[in-house]
């Protein structure tokens, strides 16, 4: 009685494979200023976090950086609880997400903000980390979900970042039409994007924590963010339409 209408499978796939795409390419230059409001404070952070450990205990929770100072990290999950963090992660991701993607309706000061602070975070706990040598088993734990995860944090920041230039720099367009056409192509990224996160807390859950190799943690985040953007980044072949001779 309820059945979706003809064809809408069809319809959805391409939006995913061909539409979404195509929106994360025009949003480029959002998305790239999204990541280095995000990258430059976590590459600021870390650098005077290395230099002044104490630094830090201003910025961390007291818990997470005693933690640190006894050589150990809070990463370990239990496989029984594995199944419970991977849901807690997703939904987590997802705030913030839907955060960095809001704060454009307020001129992207909200984005901004979000981009910035979590920028700082993990900056300046892989600083932390660095100075207690922990580094590595950090990077081993963040690698095979942080790619994915970090990559649909800034679409969504970007994303907002668009519907912020269209209120601030509307064209030939009402800032109402503007804001209209912007914020479409905006959820429309953010939708694109929301299967990614359900891929990033099953890794975060299930992969990150588990007893693989930590050579082979480092390199699954580079395969992934490798298969990610050749999938985002390809330009399908246009269809042509080639008149058979008689």
């Amino acid at each position: 009685m309820y059945r979706a209408p003809a064809g809408s499978w069809r319809r959805l796939g391409r939006f995913f494979l061909l539409e979404f795409p195509r929106l994360y390419r025009a949003a480029a230059p959002f998305i790239l200023t999204a990541t280095l409001l995000f990258a430059l404070p976590a590459m600021a952070a870390y650098l005077v976090v290395l230099a002044s450990p104490p630094t830090a205990e201003q910025l961390l929770p007291p818990r997470l950086t005693r933690t640190v100072r006894e050589g150990r990290l809070w990463t370990q999950i239990s496989p029984e609880e594995r199944s419970l963090a991977s849901s807690t992660i997703m939904t987590n991701n997802l705030q913030v997400a839907i955060l960095a993607f809001a704060g454009g309706i307020l001129l992207g000061t909200l984005s901004v903000y979000v981009l910035v602070s979590n920028g700082l975070l993990l900056g300046a706990v892989f600083g932390y980390t660095q100075a207690h040598g922990l580094a590595t088993d950090l990077a081993a734990f963040v690698s095979p979900h942080g790619y994915v995860e970090l990559s649909v944090v800034f679409i969504a920041g970007g994303a907002g970042l668009q519907m912020a230039w269209a209120l601030l720099s509307p064209g030939l367009l009402g800032r109402r039409d503007a804001l209209a056409l912007a914020a479409r192509r905006a959820v429309l990224l953010l939708v694109g994007a929301a299967p990614l996160l359900v891929i990033a807390g099953l890794i975060e859950g299930f992969v990150s924590p588990s007893d693989l190799p930590r050579e082979l943690k480092l390199l699954l985040g580079p395969l992934t963010a490798l298969a990610l953007y050749a999938f985002l980044l390809r330009r399908p072949p246009s269809a042509v339409t080639v008149a058979r001779a008689p």
